[in-house]
């Protein structure tokens, strides 16, 4: 079986209020949603966005790129793209490589 990598907004805020029990899974939500729209805006204005002890989130431009159209046969240059990288740190990313188990982590809720 092949494990997830991803979770959405839903999942993160009930794992968040299961940690922090007095606030509402609901509240979180909004929380997340209203930090991940600001980190948006500020990302599409080209800023870093750095978390200490955490990692980065970064928005790069790709160049054009060269491909072949099926079609016709001809090479065409494609626009550049945008892509959002995140990078942990070091300290971070050894450690959950050395004791990351998803699924006792998240259980079935994980397999939604």
């Amino acid at each position: 079986m092949e494990q997830k990598t991803n979770i959405d907004r839903r999942l993160f805020s009930r794992y968040v209020a299961k940690k922090i029990k007095h606030i509402s899974s609901t509240h979180i939500e909004s929380i997340i949603s209203i930090l991940f729209d600001e980190m948006t805006q500020d990302l599409e204005k080209g800023i870093t966005i750095t978390i200490g002890n955490f990692g980065k989130f970064i928005l790069e431009t790709l160049g054009p790129r060269k491909h072949l159209n099926i079609n016709s046969g001809e090479f065409t240059i494609s626009p550049g793209n945008k892509i959002l990288r995140f990078c942990l740190t070091k300290k971070l990313r050894l450690f959950l490589i050395k004791n990351l188990d998803i699924a006792k982590t998240y259980g079935d809720a994980y397999n939604e």
